[in-house]
């Protein structure tokens, strides 16, 4: 009902409906296979049933396997897409003040976050990108240092945080790029683990 329905994002109706076909599909399966075992059907027919249904499970799971990664990755585009809409109404109503500051650090950490935390981490691509967030969290503490800055009450407590995740991402950028474990929390190399 809601791919039927507006706003129309067809690469998202497309990956939710895929989704939901497969999760239904695979569902029906586990519902046959969860009756076979329950009614213990396989100690009548030498667990026949039980391999034949295999492949079938199988194949189930690798479709939903798939339709998983493409309905996230069309969610994550359009919550991007939104969030981008949403910075660039911000600043044509408000200007570049406390809100597009916070909204431009908050997102550009989480894509640097995202590329940060991958297994095999591309650097080139995570400092592109940690660098975007450094340049808007700059912009944010250039605006909070302004005479007329208007300021949430527990500012001081979020600039920590932009902080502490500055200081982290250096840190795992280090890491990786010199292929060196991670460094402590309070900066000191490892032990001789």
């Amino acid at each position: 009902q809601a791919a039927a329905g507006k706003p129309v994002m067809p690469e998202l109706d497309a990956a939710a409906l895929q989704y939901s076909a497969t999760l239904l599909a695979w569902g029906k399966t586990l519902f046959e296979v969860d009756k076979y075992y329950e009614r213990q059907e396989y100690k009548d027919d030498g667990m026949a049933r039980g391999k034949a249904l295999h492949p079938e499970i199988v194949s189930h799971f690798n479709a939903y396997t798939k339709a998983t990664d493409n309905f996230n990755h069309a969610l994550e585009a359009e919550n991007e897409k939104q969030q981008q809409q949403r910075l660039a109404e911000i600043e044509k109503s408000q200007g570049r003040k406390f809100a597009y500051w916070r909204g431009t650090t908050m997102y550009k950490a989480k894509k640097a976050a995202e590329l940060l935390g991958e297994n095999k981490m591309d650097v080139s691509k995570a400092q592109a990108q940690f660098k975007e967030f450094e340049q808007a969290a700059d912009g944010l503490n250039a605006y909070a240092k302004q005479a007329d800055a208007k300021l949430p009450m527990m500012w001081t407590m979020f600039e920590d945080q932009v902080e502490q995740f500055r200081i982290a991402a250096k840190q795992r950028l280090r890491a990786v790029r010199d292929n060196q474990p991670p460094e402590s929390a309070t900066g000191e190399g490892s032990s001789d683990h």
